[in-house]
C-alpha cells in the first residue's frame, strides 16, 4: 500500500506543479512512468489498490493542458515566468524531422492493410510523438536538461538493483524469464545497458563524495545486463566503449576502469553466460541468427512490395510466416527493417536523418562549449557525452531488435538536440535577439514593454568577432554557453 500512496502522492505533485510551477513538471514526471514505470515494479501491490489510477495520462494530461493555458496567455506562472519560461529553445532540424516522421507514421497507419493490428502500435507512436513535441516547448533550462538526465540514470540504476536483489534471494533471473514491462529479456537488456555511460558522465559531471555512488552503479547495471542472456545488449555495451575514450575528460581514470572492469568480467559472467555471448561466432549452427537472417530478408521483400507507406505497423508480422519464416508472427528483429516494411523506405530516410541531425546537433553544442570552464558548460558537455555514448550503444543494440516504439530511446535523442536547442534559444523579453537567434515569442509575457524598456540597445548588425574561450566566472557574473535563468 506504500506504493500506491507514494504513486498517488508524486502525481498529485506533478498536476499541480504543472499548473503552479512549470508544464516541466508534468512531461518529467511522465518519463518517470514510461521509462522507470513503478507500476510494473509494483504491480503485485497495485493490483489489490481500491482504484486504479492512469499514472502517466494524469502528468501528460495536466502538462499539456498548462502549456496550452500559458501560451494563450490564460494561465500565469508569476514569477516563474522570467526564469524557468523567459527562454524560448530554437526548433531545430531534429525536431522538425521527428514530427516529419510523426506525419509519416500517422499516413501509414491511414494506409494500413490491418488497422486493427495497427491501432496499440500506432497509440504508443502518438503518446511518444507529443511528449517530444511537448518537452521540446517547456524544457527551456540547463537545469531541466540534468534533471531529465538524472532521471533516467536513477531509473536504471533502481531497476538492475531490484533484478540484482531477487536475483540473490531467490536465485532467479526475472529479467530473462519475465522481461520488463512489456519488453522482452532483449529489450529489457538493452535497456540497462543504455545506462552505463550515463552513469559514468552522470559521475564526471558531478562533485562531492557521492559523485563515486554513479560508478557503484555501473557493476550492478552490468551484471543485470548479463543476467539477462541478451547478446546484443552485451555487445552494444562493448561497442560504445572508444567513445567513452574520445568524450571524457579523464582518459586515464577511464583507461583504470577499463581495466578493472576486464579482470571482473569473468567473475561477473558464467560459463553459460560466457558461452551464450560467444556463440554470435557460430553462426552457421546458431539457430536464433539464422531465423534473424530469414527475417530480415523477408522484411526487405516486404518493403518493397509496400516501398511508400509499408504493410501498417507491425503489420509485416501478420505476412511473415506466409512468406516462408519459422513461425507465424515472427518479428522482424532489427529496427530500421521493422519501420521500412511497417511504414515503408520513406519512413526509414526520414528517421535515419532524424537520428544523423540530432548528432549534428550534439556535435555542434560540444563544439561551443567543449572549451569553456564554467560549472555549467562543462555539465553540459558531460551530458552530451553519456547521451552520445548511449545512443551508439542503442543503434547497435536496434540492429538486432525490433524497437521502433522504445520510448527511452526517443528521451536519449530529445536530450541530445535540446541542449542544442536551449544554446540557440531566444529570450522573449528582449525585442531585438542578438544575431543569429529567432525573434521574440508569439505570446509575448506580461509588463514586457517595461522590461523591454530597462534593456541596453541591441548590438549593430554586422560581422562580430568570435568569443575567445572564457575562464570559470566569479558569483554572480553572468554565466557563458547557455542563458541566464
Amino acid at each position: 500500500m506504500k506504493q500506491y500512496l507514494f504513486l498517488i502522492a508524486l502525481t498529485f505533485f506533478g498536476v499541480v506543479s504543472s499548473f503552479w510551477w512549470t508544464p516541466y513538471a508534468g512531461v518529467a514526471l511522465y518519463y518517470f512512468y514510461a521509462i522507470l514505470r513503478p507500476q510494473f515494479l509494483w504491480k503485485w501491490t497495485l493490483d489489490s489498490a481500491p482504484v486504479s489510477i492512469p499514472w502517466s495520462f494524469c502528468v501528460a494530461g495536466s502538462a499539456i493542458v498548462g502549456y496550452i493555458a500559458w501560451s494563450f496567455g490564460v494561465l500565469s506562472f508569476g514569477k516563474r515566468e522570467s526564469s524557468l519560461m523567459r527562454y524560448r529553445p530554437r526548433f531545430t532540424l531534429a525536431h522538425k524531422l521527428m514530427m516529419m516522421f510523426a506525419f509519416w507514421i500517422v499516413c501509414s497507419y491511414a494506409r494500413s492493410n490491418d488497422q486493427a493490428t495497427s491501432e496499440e502500435w500506432f497509440g504508443e507512436y502518438l503518446k511518444i510523438f507529443a511528449m517530444y513535441y511537448l518537452a521540446s516547448r517547456v524544457v527551456r533550462t540547463p537545469t531541466q536538461i540534468w534533471g531529465l538526465f538524472m532521471l533516467v540514470v536513477t531509473a536504471v540504476g533502481y531497476i538492475a538493483y531490484e533484478a540484482n536483489m531477487i536475483y540473490l534471494q531467490t536465485g532467479k533471473l526475472i529479467l530473462y524469464s519475465r522481461g520488463f514491462a512489456g519488453l522482452d529479456n532483449n529489450g529489457a537488456g538493452l535497456m540497462l545497458a543504455l545506462g552505463v555511460p550515463l552513469c559514468y558522465f552522470a559521475w564526471e559531471m558531478t562533485k562531492g563524495w557521492y559523485r563515486y555512488g554513479f560508478l557503484i552503479l555501473i557493476p550492478i547495471i552490468v551484471h543485470a545486463v548479463l543476467g539477462t542472456y541478451s547478446r546484443g545488449a552485451m555487445g552494444s555495451m562493448i561497442v560504445a566503449l572508444p567513445f567513452y575514450l574520445l568524450y571524457t575528460r579523464y582518459k586515464k581514470f577511464f583507461a583504470f576502469l577499463l581495466m578493472c572492469g576486464v579482470f571482473a568480467l569473468p567473475f561477473m559472467a558464467g560459463k553459460e553466460i560466457q558461452d551464450r555471448f560467444f556463440s554470435i561466432e557460430k553462426r552457421e549452427v546458431d539457430s536464433s541468427y539464422q531465423a534473424r537472417e530469414l527475417s530480415w530478408r523477408i522484411a526487405k521483400e516486404i518493403a518493397w512490395d509496400y516501398p511508400i507507406f509499408g504493410a501498417g505497423i507491425r503489420c509485416s508480422n501478420k505476412e511473415m510466416k506466409q512468406r516462408g519464416a519459422d513461425m507465424e508472427g515472427r518479428t522482424i528483429h532489427m529496427l530500421y527493417l521493422q519501420v521500412a516494411a511497417d511504414s515503408g523506405w520513406i519512413a526509414l530516410l526520414i528517421y535515419v536523418s532524424m537520428v544523423i541531425a540530432t548528432f549534428i546537433s550534439i556535435w555542434r553544442a560540444r563544439r561551443r562549449l567543449w572549451r569553456r570552464t564554467d560549472p555549467e558548460s562543462m555539465r553540459a558537455t558531460a551530458i552530451l557525452g553519456g547521451i552520445e555514448c548511449s545512443l551508439i550503444s542503442f543503434l547497435v543494440g536496434a540492429t538486432f531488435l525490433s524497437l521502433e516504439v522504445f520510448e527511452i530511446s526517443y528521451l536519449l535523442l530529445f536530450i541530445g538536440t535540446q541542449v542544442w536547442a536551449l544554446l540557440n534559444a531566444t529570450d522573449t523579453t528582449v525585442k531585438e535577439n542578438l544575431p543569429g537567434q529567432w525573434s521574440g515569442s508569439r505570446y509575448p509575457m506580461p509588463n514586457v514593454q517595461a522590461r523591454r524598456a530597462q534593456q541596453p540597445p541591441p548590438p549593430p548588425r554586422g560581422p562580430m568577432p568570435r568569443p575567445m574561450p572564457q575562464a570559470a566566472p566569479a558569483n554572480g557574473q553572468t554565466r557563458p554557453g547557455f542563458p541566464q535563468r
